[in-house]
């Protein structure tokens, strides 16, 4: 494998779109032009639809994702910053063409969010950090993205692999989800008697999560501490199907997320804290160790409003089955 030194001079600029392909440029004098060959390759790029894309319990996709595509070459970023939009017709499908040199390994990052998501996207260091700062809301569903990263990519040893080329996005978060058994009782307690439910909001807070992604080796790290502001929960209760835990429903009235790693590295938060505000009131509790996994559902389930009975934690593996209870 030759050294990238002497050829990053002649890479100006990669071109990425859903249609149609440009050549990086002419090489430069000091690489004989024999020896620089250029390949279309298109990916076909997917978040899969069903459970796996839910941003919130019962809920698909409602966003417009741009998709982010970013090359590397033995850990050196290559190309300019492009955003994708989607297929015509589809909200989570793209077609991508970009022009490699022949002969070479490339990583290939593909990053899909909402326009000015609240993540620092710093693609020359292979980073993206989340922001989970007090002054970002909770329970926003358009926090959701998606992520994969293509290893090792050749020219040569892909060509007549068009499997190597689907490639299917998945969320590098987990989702932490509120579903509460007695939120019709709300009018009933704490002072709720006959005022408007719309002002229920929720937030969860943590210490030490992982809140950066390393792009192309996919780990999660560099701990903070979790503490969204608190927002409206009504439109999650109103909005989402309920969740169903042995016959039993629950309203969903918090929904967030934070990177997190694969489940055979499942991490846990030593103590997760639920914060509810109505009306100007504000009361916490407390969850001790609840898990959670990359594109996995951690849902707290409990009667979080009339009694402090022992909640449910239950661990959904790619937002399909349950997996394990807490």
């Amino acid at each position: 494998m030759r050294s990238i030194v002497s050829y990053l001079a002649v890479i100006a600029s990669l071109f990425v779109s859903g249609s149609c392909q440009k050549d990086l440029g002419a090489p430069q004098e000091q690489v004989p032009p024999t020896d620089v060959v250029y390949e279309a390759v298109t990916f076909d790029v997917i978040v899969p639809s069903g459970p796996q894309v839910r941003t919130s319990y019962g809920e698909t996709v409602t966003f417009d994702p741009k998709l982010y595509v970013e090359v590397y070459l033995e850990g050196t970023l290559i190309n300019v910053e492009k955003k994708i939009q989607p297929k015509e017709g589809s909200d989570t499908e793209w077609v991508v063409t970009i022009s490699l040199m022949r002969n070479y390994d490339y990583d290939i990052v593909f990053w899909a969010q909402k326009e000015n998501a609240p993540y620092t996207l710093d693609w020359k260091n292979a980073k993206i950090t989340a922001d989970y700062s007090e002054k970002i809301p909770a329970n926003d569903v358009t926090r959701d993205a998606f992520y994969n990263v293509v290893l090792k990519y050749n020219c040569n040893t892909y060509a007549e692999d068009e499997k190597a080329r689907d490639v299917e996005l998945r969320r590098p978060f987990a989702q932490i989800n509120l579903g509460a058994s007695d939120y019709s009782a709300l009018e009933d307690i704490y002072d709720f008697i006959g005022k408007d439910l719309n002002d229920l909001k929720t937030t969860i807070a943590a210490a030490k999560v992982p809140c950066v992604l390393n792009v192309l080796t996919g780990v999660a790290d560099t701990e903070a501490n979790v503490k969204f502001a608190l927002a409206d929960a009504t439109a999650l209760a109103v909005a989402a199907d309920d969740i169903v835990y042995e016959e039993k429903h629950y309203t969903l009235v918090g929904s967030n997320y934070i990177f997190a790693n694969p489940h055979d590295q499942d991490g846990r938060l030593s103590e997760l804290t639920l914060i509810f505000g109505y009306n100007g009131q504000k009361f916490e509790l407390k969850v001790p160790n609840v898990p959670y996994s990359r594109n996995y559902q951690t849902n707290i389930l409990g009667n979080f409003f009339t009694s402090d009975e022992k909640f449910d934690v239950v661990i959904v593996p790619g937002f399909e089955t349950p997996d394990y209870i807490l």
